[in-house]
């Protein structure tokens, strides 16, 4: 079962760029991804004129991970479930943070097996990239 959860500011929006749906975002060109940021799952990708975003996915969630989730007594997330919780966190501290457009999960018997995180990209630079830069 996929679920996907808009923010209602940007459903329009992603409506009209038929990104509706947890298969659709994954389904996203990678050809037409801008920028790859090493160590994460996904990429910049520009998907209108003026608005640029970050795909943040988990394409497998091992069955392992949820049984270890299991064993520490929590409920198993997936790590877009997770990055979304804690950017909202940190929205919450006051700190600038990227906006959430969409999130969601491919689940199956109700346990996460896909994740996806939809980000609205910031300006400036990314924190890997300035510090390769600062570092050279």
């Amino acid at each position: 079962m996929f679920e996907l959860e808009l923010h209602p500011k940007w459903r329009k929006r992603l409506e009209e760029a038929q990104l509706t749906s947890v298969k659709a975002l994954l389904q996203l060109d990678l050809q037409k991804k801008m920028k790859f940021l090493p160590g994460t799952q996904g990429g910049y990708y520009q998907i209108a004129e003026d608005l640029q975003v970050f795909l943040y996915y988990d394409l497998h969630i091992s069955w392992p991970r949820i049984l270890r989730s299991f064993v520490q007594f929590q409920w198993p997330r997936s790590l877009s479930e997770h990055e979304r919780r804690s950017i909202e966190m940190l929205h919450q501290a006051g700190f600038q943070v990227a906006e959430i457009m969409a999130w969601g999960n491919r689940k199956i018997l109700r346990l996460p097996r896909q994740g996806v995180l939809l980000l609205r990209a910031m300006t400036g630079l990314p924190l890997p990239c300035f510090l390769r830069q600062e570092l050279n």
